[in-house]
Protein backbone atom coordinates (compact mmCIF):
# COMPACT_ATOMS: atom_id res chain seq x y z
CA UNK A 1 0.00 0.00 0.00
CA UNK A 2 2.88 2.74 0.98
CA UNK A 3 4.42 1.44 -2.98
CA UNK A 4 0.60 2.59 -4.25
CA UNK A 5 1.01 5.88 -2.54
CA UNK A 6 4.77 6.51 -3.53
CA UNK A 7 3.86 5.59 -7.17
CA UNK A 8 1.20 8.29 -7.35
CA UNK A 9 3.56 10.91 -5.73
CA UNK A 10 6.12 10.20 -8.46
CA UNK A 11 3.44 9.83 -11.64
CA UNK A 12 1.85 13.36 -9.99
CA UNK A 13 5.39 15.21 -10.53
CA UNK A 14 5.97 15.06 -13.54
CA UNK A 15 2.64 16.05 -14.30
CA UNK A 16 2.39 19.35 -12.07
CA UNK A 17 6.10 20.74 -13.42
CA UNK A 18 4.30 19.55 -16.95
CA UNK A 19 1.44 22.37 -16.34
CA UNK A 20 4.17 24.74 -14.78
CA UNK A 21 6.33 24.57 -18.05
CA UNK A 22 3.28 25.15 -20.36
CA UNK A 23 2.57 28.39 -18.10
CA UNK A 24 6.08 29.66 -18.30
CA UNK A 25 6.68 28.85 -22.31
CA UNK A 26 3.50 31.28 -22.37
CA UNK A 27 4.65 33.62 -20.25
CA UNK A 28 7.84 33.89 -22.39
CA UNK A 29 6.14 34.12 -25.65
CA UNK A 30 4.46 37.24 -24.38
CA UNK A 31 7.10 38.67 -23.17
CA UNK A 32 9.14 38.20 -26.75
CA UNK A 33 6.04 39.21 -28.52
CA UNK A 34 5.65 42.45 -26.60
CA UNK A 35 9.34 42.85 -26.92
CA UNK A 36 9.55 42.35 -30.48
CA UNK A 37 6.52 44.89 -30.91
CA UNK A 38 8.63 47.55 -28.34
CA UNK A 39 11.82 47.13 -30.83
CA UNK A 40 9.64 47.63 -34.53
CA UNK A 41 7.50 50.57 -32.76
CA UNK A 42 9.70 52.19 -30.34
CA UNK A 43 8.21 55.73 -31.18
CA UNK A 44 4.26 54.53 -30.20
CA UNK A 45 5.63 52.30 -27.32
CA UNK A 46 7.05 55.69 -25.92
CA UNK A 47 4.36 57.89 -26.45
CA UNK A 48 1.93 54.86 -24.37
CA UNK A 49 4.50 54.94 -22.00
CA UNK A 50 4.54 58.25 -21.57
CA UNK A 51 0.78 58.43 -21.04
CA UNK A 52 0.74 55.92 -18.57
CA UNK A 53 3.44 57.65 -16.64
CA UNK A 54 1.29 60.90 -16.67
CA UNK A 55 -1.83 59.28 -15.68
CA UNK A 56 0.10 57.64 -12.76
CA UNK A 57 1.32 61.00 -11.24
CA UNK A 58 -2.34 62.64 -12.13
CA UNK A 59 -3.75 59.91 -9.90
CA UNK A 60 -1.39 60.35 -7.46
CA UNK A 61 -1.77 63.69 -6.92
CA UNK A 62 -4.92 63.26 -7.03
CA UNK A 63 -4.90 61.14 -4.03
CA UNK A 64 -2.45 63.63 -2.13
CA UNK A 65 -5.10 66.64 -2.33
CA UNK A 66 -8.20 64.61 -0.99
CA UNK A 67 -5.79 62.94 1.75
CA UNK A 68 -4.78 66.65 2.49
CA UNK A 69 -8.97 67.54 2.11
CA UNK A 70 -9.55 64.49 4.61
CA UNK A 71 -7.11 65.74 6.71
CA UNK A 72 -8.36 69.34 7.29
CA UNK A 73 -12.07 67.90 7.56
CA UNK A 74 -10.94 65.70 10.74
CA UNK A 75 -8.66 68.91 12.10
CA UNK A 76 -11.97 70.78 11.80
CA UNK A 77 -14.16 68.04 13.06
CA UNK A 78 -11.89 67.64 16.11
CA UNK A 79 -12.11 71.37 17.11
CA UNK A 80 -15.94 71.53 16.81
CA UNK A 81 -16.04 68.30 19.08
CA UNK A 82 -13.78 69.84 21.61
CA UNK A 83 -16.12 72.90 21.26
CA UNK A 84 -19.12 70.78 21.91
CA UNK A 85 -17.35 69.04 24.69
CA UNK A 86 -16.62 72.21 26.23
CA UNK A 87 -19.71 73.11 26.48
CA UNK A 88 -20.75 69.94 27.76
CA UNK A 89 -18.87 70.76 30.72
CA UNK A 90 -20.06 74.36 31.50
CA UNK A 91 -23.73 73.04 31.19
CA UNK A 92 -22.42 69.94 33.48
CA UNK A 93 -21.21 72.61 35.71
CA UNK A 94 -24.35 75.08 35.84
CA UNK A 95 -26.65 72.07 36.00
CA UNK A 96 -24.77 70.94 39.61
CA UNK A 97 -24.92 74.55 40.68
CA UNK A 98 -28.81 74.81 40.19
CA UNK A 99 -29.09 71.24 41.43
CA UNK A 100 -26.86 72.77 45.14
CA UNK A 101 -29.06 76.16 44.98
CA UNK A 102 -32.28 73.57 44.54
CA UNK A 103 -31.38 71.57 47.36
CA UNK A 104 -30.52 74.92 49.42
CA UNK A 105 -33.65 76.27 49.00
CA UNK A 106 -35.20 73.00 49.57
CA UNK A 107 -33.90 73.23 53.34
CA UNK A 108 -34.40 76.32 53.52
CA UNK A 109 -38.44 76.10 52.71
CA UNK A 110 -38.73 72.90 55.01
CA UNK A 111 -37.37 74.86 57.99
CA UNK A 112 -39.44 77.70 56.97
CA UNK A 113 -42.21 75.11 57.02
CA UNK A 114 -41.07 73.07 60.40
CA UNK A 115 -41.26 76.92 62.51
CA UNK A 116 -44.39 77.32 62.80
Amino acid sequence: MEKEVATAGEMANPELSGGLNSYKEAVYNVLENFFGWLSTHQGLALIIILIVLGIMVWLILRAKKYRKQFKNEVYSNKKEIGKKDTLIEEQEKKLTALQKKMSDQQGVVSEALMEP
